[in-house]
């Protein structure tokens, strides 16, 4: 039966790449990814046979790299950016590769760094993805719900919702301005860039739509925090 390893390999940096994904692709024959996702695998990808997606191809060269190692009972690598059980495509992998013998390899996410960055607790948090198409009315709406109810955002926005975009959308629904809020560009690499500033600020200006946006609720759900107001806070947006 052919293996497949379907790999996080943290956020860009080859020293947050953890052990365990470093082993999963060194034991791996061939590698599937993103051109982006190889970046922190620099120097590993000796001797594999290469799988690359692009957006026009992504889907069939999927396929082909899963075809091929079914027929020689090989193991693939799929290789996903920070974690990869986060905006992987996971539920389409698992179907595509339904036949082999799956392990799944977190890994750190920008989501975490982000979130390390702006001092929040992830389950104090709600995550939110907006990597691909789906409802998206709906999505937003969520998200306004869930800051409503106290929750801190962390959003990795989209080409139809940067982080301007979601400051405006926020405002609109009646989010204090003043909010805070965090924004990461290329988190752990070289041209990193980390920007703090309140909704307001946020809204009028422009980041790269594949960022890590964390809006700060400033109560938060927390009773330490809260001292016991919880109701009051979810009535509305502070």
């Amino acid at each position: 039966m052919a293996r497949a390893w379907i790999v996080g390999v943290g956020p860009g940096a080859s020293d947050l790449l953890t052990e365990r994904a470093r082993a999963a692709v060194a034991q791996s024959d061939a590698v599937l990814a993103w051109e982006l996702n190889l970046t922190p695998l620099e120097g590993a990808l000796g001797g594999k046979r290469l799988y690359i997606q692009h957006p026009g191809d992504y889907e069939q060269v999927a396929a082909q790299a899963a075809e091929e190692m079914r027929r020689s009972g090989g193991t693939l690598a799929v290789v996903r950016i920070g974690d990869a059980l986060v905006s992987s495509g996971l539920t389409g992998l698992l179907a595509l590769l339904h036949d082999f013998e799956i392990t799944l390899v977190p890994g750190i996410g920008s989501a975490q760094l982000a979130a390390a960055e702006a001092g929040i607790n992830l389950d104090e948090a709600v995550l939110f993805s907006f990597h691909e198409e789906r409802r998206w009315e709906e999505e937003r709406d969520f998200l306004f719900e869930s800051f409503r109810r106290g929750r801190h955002l962390v959003v990795l926005t989209g080409p139809t919702q940067p982080p301007e975009e979601t400051a405006r959308y926020l405002i609109g629904r009646g989010v204090d301005p003043e909010t805070q809020t965090l924004v990461g560009e290329n988190l752990s690499l070289p041209g990193e860039r980390i920007e703090r500033g309140s909704l307001a600020a946020l809204a009028t200006r422009t980041f790269h739509w594949l960022s890590v946006l964390v809006i700060v609720h400033p109560v938060g759900i927390n009773p330490l925090w809260m001292g016991g107001e919880l109701a009051r806070a979810s009535e509305s947006p502070r």
